[in-house]
């Protein structure tokens, strides 16, 4: 019979809260994720914002431009959660104090958004695609009756 030994069990014991240090790697990480990709990231609302009004100006009266306003909000979307992911992973947001864990919240808020616009702008494009295709093969089907 095994007798249980407290000392082979490791507990961890740490009462200090998360400090982080700024080595290299570290201060690498908070400048591109707080600073280069949030600035990345409101050019790329300001461009969909404007790729928009342009195709409501165009009208949304083909199905081209419908399709690539629809990428642009999906763009939108994906933008504003990769922004939201900026702050959720931010290593000095765990020393917050906040009652809540933020990656986990982005899990639940964040990730299934981001996913949701991905699939949309991804289908969009495959209609495009087929659209594109389905309408090239009917032109050569009309050159092939005049040619007759």
């Amino acid at each position: 019979e095994m007798e249980l030994n407290h000392s082979n069990l490791v507990v961890n014991q740490s009462t200090s809260s998360y400090s982080p240090q700024l080595f290299p790697s570290f201060l690498f990480s908070l400048v591109i994720n707080s600073c280069v990709s949030t600035l990345l990231g409101i050019m790329g609302m300001i461009a969909n914002v404007i790729n928009m009004a342009v195709f409501i100006k165009q009208g949304l009266n083909s199905s081209i431009n419908i399709s690539f306003f629809t990428i642009a909000m999906s763009d939108m979307l994906r933008i504003v959660c990769i922004q939201w992911a900026n702050i959720c992973f931010n290593p000095y947001i765990d020393n917050a104090g906040a009652p809540i864990y933020f990656t986990d919240l982005y899990g639940i808020t964040g990730a299934l958004t981001s996913g949701f616009a991905c699939r949309v702008t991804l289908w969009v494009i495959v209609y495009i695609t087929a659209e594109y295709d389905h309408t090239a093969q009917a032109d050569d089907d009309k050159n092939d009756v005049h040619e007759k």
